[in-house]
């Protein structure tokens, strides 16, 4: 369970970096076509890196609690 709460904190952790202002200004400041691709990479990366968790959390014993 430690494991699974631990993943989910890394995920968010990664998610939230990549979309921070500090990001956000060297990207824009690059300019080009990152600028342009960066939503779209991010979407993709954040949903690719979402699968491994996902798969993880269905895959391991659930208990019902009532």
């Amino acid at each position: 369970m430690t494991s699974l709460a631990l993943l989910w904190t890394g995920w968010c952790i990664l998610h939230s970096l990549l979309i921070s202002e500090t990001v956000n200004s060297r990207i824009r400041k690059q300019g080009g076509i990152l600028q342009g691709l960066y939503r779209i990479l991010y979407i993709l990366f954040s949903i690719i890196s979402l699968v491994p968790v996902l798969w993880y959390q269905y895959g391991i014993a659930q208990h019902l609690l009532f």
